[in-house]
């Protein structure tokens, strides 16, 4: 029979405490790095579940029961035992061991994977005195993952695919990312931070922490509460109250309605130490970088397809962000402006951005949500860039001040046609009073096909070419902005300063492209299919003299349309130009024809034709050298051969294997 809340809450409590009395005399670790084996003397096989935080520790019957979000790939199992006892993990046939890591970023984890589908996966713990090996305790973990999503905002169609982030308390950053469907097994490789040597605490994002020792101005002035965390990713508990109040974050409207827990970013402003050594958060470790980056993305493994865009794709990209007053007004007075003040970005600061992959024009974001300065003032502007290298055609979706979304929680959806001819429909809304601050749509350029400079501009502009191989667009979240630090800058250059960013309820719908109608009833299926590129076809080789008929031309080529889809589509060859009779290079022309598909750029598809001028092959069946008679073989040799050095061979051939016959006319 299960213990009762309070009791079990007793019993933990009761072990903690007696962990922590009989390690009053052991050196602390920082918290990241507290995974040692643990205990109290008074219940050698006793335990205490670190992670995850859910965990629920039955000691009798020893049972950890552990309840996973849906679409959790994995779970890292921490846990806490006396100094007397060892302990060992083991899948369910109870012999498959699980190690626990001795050292890395994950140190004194487990990773419990290899979910059932059916629901529930069991796992053995082993808990064994170290005096006594008869003396042990084995703990059945139930792990369940939750077969239903959290609730979305909208609804999800029954061919939608839904890729949710479970950002969950206690959990590091990277194991956020690698256990959802969004990153999808790709940990530190799905966050891009701050990398060695130029990183703020000296060491790479993922193993910088809060302490007092580092050599930053502000290492004697970090708060006690946060000594052990991250530097840059934290996951908070949303009803945590002592975890929002070390962050300052508690009592922020809109908390109460979040469903998942938080994630925390933060950028430091930069400085050099004593002894000249700078530390700058450069973009992925680069000395002297122009910009910082610290965000999360998709993974776009080919396993991971549900997750991002290809042409005619529609992903709705959901998150609730909140904007503190430490990251949108001045922390002080910086000329003539005011600690207070709402800040005037100087140069590109983006929270989210679509980002193309592949292809000769992933330069500029093909969307974003950033911080910019428009009117003299601050604004949060939604986006939609064209070009790879250009930001002049930068087409926006909606513009607010930041007075309208400062130290509140915003729900914000944004749904996006991946299509020459595509489509951006997006919704923020005040969490706490429901405001709708915007809604709406437009059409928008957000398919990065390849890029050809024009000869008459010098402009890089698409042509008529088809995306490349692997080419797609993912979704990334965090701060990426610029530097203060360029001549250019120096004007501003003391208006740089740290920066915070919160993000909860992250998940992507990756929508059915048959069936899917934006919200403001603009519907993909209804738009003209103009054809927009097209794949060339291999060059083909035949002989001189081949009539035009006898060619083997492509009945149909792959045409992506505007509606960012690529299909099949006929063609008619035309045979002017062709000659037959002239061996020669040829570039054969043809129209595209097909039901439904319109060509108003009157792209014409073509296609490389040698005919070459074959001789047929001389051999010389009388050369001694080159031939050799095989039996079966029926020969005769002429008279007119009868002086040439081969035919004594073949008089001698013909003897030996017998009466040659005829002969074969050269």
């Amino acid at each position: 029979m299960p213990v009762k809340p309070a009791l079990n809450k007793c019993i933990h409590s009761f072990l903690v405490l007696s962990i922590v009395l009989s390690l009053i005399s052991l050196p602390l670790l920082p918290a990241r790095e507290a995974h040692a084996a643990l205990g109290d003397s008074t219940d050698v096989l006793g335990i205490v579940v670190n992670k995850p935080l859910n965990a629920v520790v039955r000691l009798d019957p020893a049972t950890i029961d552990i309840a996973l979000p849906y679409g959790t790939s994995y779970q890292m199992l921490n846990v806490t035992t006396n100094p007397g006892a060892a302990v060992s993990l083991y899948r369910s046939n109870g012999t498959t061991a699980i190690s626990f890591a001795a050292g890395g970023i994950n140190k004194g984890d487990a990773k419990l994977d290899q979910f059932s589908a059916s629901g529930t996966t069991l796992y053995y713990l082993k808990v064994t005195d170290k005096t006594n090996s008869t003396n042990s305790k084995t703990y059945t973990i139930k792990v369940t993952v939750d077969p239903v999503p959290r609730p979305v905002t909208g609804t999800v169609g029954a061919n939608d695919k839904y890729s949710p982030l479970n950002i969950r308390a206690g959990e590091y950053a990277w194991d956020v990312m690698g256990t959802s469907k969004i990153g999808n097994g790709s940990t530190t490789g799905s966050v891009e931070g701050p990398g060695v040597p130029s990183s703020y605490s000296g060491k790479a994002w993922s193993e910088s922490v809060y302490d007092r020792n580092g050599d930053y101005p502000l290492a004697s002035t970090v708060k006690e509460s946060w000594l052990g965390d991250n530097m840059y990713l934290q996951t908070i508990g949303k009803n945590d109250p002592n975890a929002l109040s070390k962050y300052g974050i508690a009592g922020i409207p809109g908390t109460d309605k979040l469903n998942s827990d938080i994630l925390r970013f933060h950028e430091f402003d930069p400085f050099v130490t004593p002894d000249g050594v700078g530390r700058d958060d450069g973009d992925r470790g680069e000395v002297g970088s122009d910009r910082q980056r610290l965000e999360i993305k998709s993974n776009t493994g080919a396993s991971n397809r549900d997750a991002n865009s290809v042409g005619g794709d529609i992903m709705t990209n959901h998150w609730r962000l909140m904007l503190p007053s430490e990251t949108l007004r001045y922390q002080k007075d910086v000329g003539d402006k005011r600690a207070g003040d709402f800040i005037v970005p100087h140069r590109f600061w983006h929270i989210f951005q679509m980002k193309e992959i592949a292809g000769n024009a992933a330069g500029q974001p093909v969307a974003t949500l950033s911080l910019i300065s428009s009117g003299g003032k601050g604004q949060l502007e939604f986006r939609n860039n064209p070009d790879g290298d250009y930001a002049d055609r930068i087409k926006p979706l909606f513009t607010i001040p930041f007075e309208k979304v400062v130290d509140r929680w915003l729900d914000f959806e944004v749904t996006i046609l991946t299509a020459d001819k595509g489509y951006i429909y997006g919704k923020l809304v005040d969490l706490e009073s429901g405001e709708v601050l915007f809604e709406g749509g437009m059409t928008a350029e957000t398919y990065r096909r390849p890029e050809v400079k024009n000869p008459d501009t010098g402009r890089l502009e698409r042509t008529d070419l088809p995306a490349e191989s692997g080419q797609q667009n993912r979704s990334k979240w965090g701060l990426y902005r610029g530097l203060y630090n360029s001549p250019n800058d120096a004007e501003y250059a003391d208006e740089f300063q740290n920066a915070t960013m919160y993000l909860s309820d992250v998940y992507l719908i990756k929508r059915d492209r048959n069936s899917y109608v934006f919200p403001d009833g603009w519907d993909p299926n209804a738009q003209l299919r103009d054809i927009v590129a097209w794949v060339r076809p291999a060059a083909i080789t035949a002989s001189k003299g081949t009539p035009f008929g006898g060619l083997t031309l492509p009945p149909q080529l792959d045409v992506t349309l505007s509606t960012g889809r690529t299909v099949k589509v006929n063609v008619t060859w035309s045979p002017a130009d062709y000659n037959p009779a002239n061996p020669d290079k040829f570039k054969i022309y043809g129209d595209f024809n097909g039901p439904g598909i319109t060509n108003p750029a009157n792209i014409r598809p073509y296609i490389e034709v040698t005919l070459a001028d074959h001789q047929a092959a001389s051999v010389n069946l009388l050369d001694p050298i080159r031939f050799t008679p095989q039996e079966g073989v029926n020969l005769k040799a002429s008279s007119e051969a009868s002086d040439h050095p081969g035919a004594d061979a073949l008089k001698t051939g013909a003897a030996a294997i017998g009466e040659i016959p005829a002969l074969a006319s050269i």
